[in-house]
């Protein structure tokens, strides 16, 4: 015979799991592809870091320099701060503030391109933020790092960029890819941190000798 203290017990237990069964309806299964889908699908592993692979972008075929100059502006800045966020369900962003040192060719204005609210509000009008796919979030307590197709930027050196970009709003995007991101070396040589076989590597090697002054003279002739 049940006594009454074993009775209560039992609905007690029975509430609980009622509750959770209704809880579980209520919350639907994270999507696939999602950030949380492969949060959920870490745990479900026993992992609390993994790393993933960002969605590849189509970058601009350019064929040379003065291909790039059509649409592009160059600009040589210098790594001040970055933030990583992330960006919708999928995806997570690095966004690089940079000071700008020098426009050494203004190209095209997109002013569709603009600013994230929240992210470096306070830019200021010597300044550039640019967004690249990839970075590192803890999404549900799991730590996801999104390798990123672009190459990562350091404090320190400063770094030729051809962009495409909305002066008015300080905001830009390497639309070239890693082609069109250079390194300038202490004799202010240009260090290509793309294949050095694309073309507008080339272009820059073979015509300019990758040096930061030769391509200034060409650029600014350009104007």
């Amino acid at each position: 015979m049940i006594c009454k203290s074993e009775l209560s017990l039992m609905r007690r237990l029975l509430n609980v799991a009622l509750f959770a069964c209704l809880l579980s309806a209520q919350t639907p299964e994270p999507r696939p592809g999602t950030l949380r889908h492969l949060a959920a699908k870490a745990k479900q592993l026993g992992h609390i870091t993994i790393e993933v692979n960002a969605p590849t972008v189509l970058t601009a075929e350019i064929d040379s320099l003065a291909d790039a100059l059509r649409e592009h502006s160059v600009l040589l800045v210098r790594l001040r701060d970055s933030f990583t966020a992330t960006d919708g369900q999928s995806d997570i962003v690095t966004y690089y503030r940079f000071r700008l040192l020098q426009i050494l060719y203004r190209g095209v204005s997109d002013p569709s391109l603009q600013p994230r609210a929240g992210i470096f509000d306070d830019v200021q009008s010597d300044e550039v933020v640019v967004p690249v796919l990839g970075g590192t979030a803890v999404v549900d307590g799991v730590t996801i790092k999104m390798k990123s197709h672009v190459v990562g930027f350091e404090t320190g050196p400063d770094y030729l960029i051809f962009v495409t970009c909305n002066p008015e709003k300080h905001v830009a995007e390497l639309t070239i890819g890693n082609s069109g991101l250079f390194q300038v070396g202490p004799s202010s040589e240009l260090k290509p941190l793309g294949n050095p076989d694309e073309p507008l590597v080339k272009d820059i090697r073979l015509s300019y000798l990758n040096s930061l002054r030769l391509l200034t003279e060409r650029l600014h002739a350009g104007k």
